[in-house]
């Protein structure tokens, strides 16, 4: 069985918004700031919600209230 690694979390903004919107182009589904958090290593569901919010406001992201996440 193969061990999934988990990407650890980069500490500068810039790749740090690049990941995240990777993530959420890549998923099928919105994606909450849960989830997005337990996809990296070092990091918490606070700043990933505020990345989140971050990025909607920038026009990079969407919020989906129907399905409670992010897509992208």
């Amino acid at each position: 069985m193969a061990v999934q690694v988990v990407p650890v979390f980069p500490s500068r903004l810039a790749e740090q918004s690049r990941v995240v919107r990777q993530l959420l182009r890549s998923a099928a589904r919105p994606l909450t700031a849960s989830q997005v958090a337990k996809s990296f290593k070092g990091v918490g569901e606070a700043r990933a919600e505020e990345l989140l919010e971050t990025l909607v406001i920038l026009g990079q992201a969407r919020e989906v209230p129907a399905h409670g996440g992010y897509t992208a």
